[in-house]
Order: C-alpha cells, then sequence, then structure tokens
C-alpha cells in the first residue's frame, strides 16, 4: 500500500498460471505483473510471462505473489487413489494410484510448505477441503464462485499473508 500511495505500483508474480486476466487487472491499476508457468501465456502474449519453472524465479525480488500450484494430489475428491487396491472404479490408464500417487502427494505437499515459507506476502489458491487442511493447516479464507456473480460452486481455499479477506461482490 504504500506504493501505491507513493505513485508507484508493485512487482506481483501470479505463480502457476498462463491466465493473462488477473496479470491485466493488477496491470490497470499500475503495477507490473508477471504470470509464470511451465506453459506459454493463454493469450499468446510472452511480454510479461515467464515461460519456466516457479522455482526458477520465485527467489526474485517480488513485492507480492499468488499461487496457483496443481491440485490433482492435494484435493481430496479422488481419495480413494490414494490407498492401494482393488478399486471400485475402472482406473483411467496413467493415473497414479496407491504407493506412487502418496508420493506424490507428499511432494506436493512439500512444494506448498515451500510456498509458504517465501519472505513476501502471498495468497495460495487451492481446493478446500483438502490434504493441506491437515498436513499443514486450514485455509484462511475459503470462498465459491457464487460469492462473486458465477452460477457455480467450487469451495476453494485461500491460505493468505497478511492480506484482507475478499468479500462476496455479487451473490448468485
Amino acid at each position: 500500500q504504500a506504493g501505491l500511495q507513493g505513485g508507484f505500483g508493485m512487482r506481483i508474480l501470479i505463480g502457476y498460471s498462463a491466465c493473462p486476466v488477473t496479470r491485466s487487472a493488477f496491470e490497470a491499476k499500475g503495477h507490473e505483473v508477471w504470470t509464470c508457468d511451465l506453459l506459454p501465456s493463454r493469450d499468446g502474449n510472452q511480454e510479461r510471462h515467464l515461460q519456466c519453472d516457479v522455482w526458477d524465479i520465485a527467489g526474485d525480488n517480488w513485492d507480492m505473489a499468488i499461487f496457483h500450484p496443481m491440485c490433482t494430489y492435494l484435493t481430496v475428491s479422488a481419495a480413494w487413489a490414494f490407498k492401494d487396491g482393488p478399486y471400485h472404479q475402472k482406473v483411467k490408464p496413467g493415473t497414479l494410484v496407491g504407493a506412487e500417487r502418496r508420493a506424490a502427494r507428499d511432494e506436493a505437499l512439500d512444494n506448498f510448505h515451500r510456498l509458504l515459507a517465501l519472505p513476501y506476502p502471498k495468497a495460495i489458491e487451492n481446493p478446500a477441503p483438502s490434504f493441506i487442511s491437515k498436513a499443514i493447516r486450514p485455509p484462511d479464507q475459503t470462498i465459491q464462485p457464487y460469492d462473486f456473480g458465477a452460477d457455480a460452486s467450487k469451495r476453494t481455499g485461500l491460505w493468505l499473508d497478511c492480506w484482507l479477506r475478499l468479500t462476496p461482490t455479487n451473490r448468485i
């Protein structure tokens, strides 16, 4: 906020994201914003997008960050797959199950721990409930798309560093 009052914006990282929507919203407020993902930017504009592993640049001098790490192995929606078989349903080829899935979850939790330890203010988004709640801590806030004008429900957790909570803007 001090930077905004002084007439210049902040340097913001949006990690694990190739979507320009959030970047554009912060840029419209005068901030220097970068997205970072292994994929190219969805709008084809690579000017403010870093196509690399977020850990290649996460330690750089950022004023704040928003992270959207992969939730595949953190969500509880496929909790059955963490157990050793047999399974009650057909398992799609390429789906990790049992010990391999548990190892992938542990790696994802380690990544989440590393994000939380970064030395600048951040928000981390992931499904709620999740394995993060038990292994690390519950989210600071949970939100629903229907609180912000979308005709959908998907309980989402936000792990926040000294951030104000989001306030619903258009509940459906």
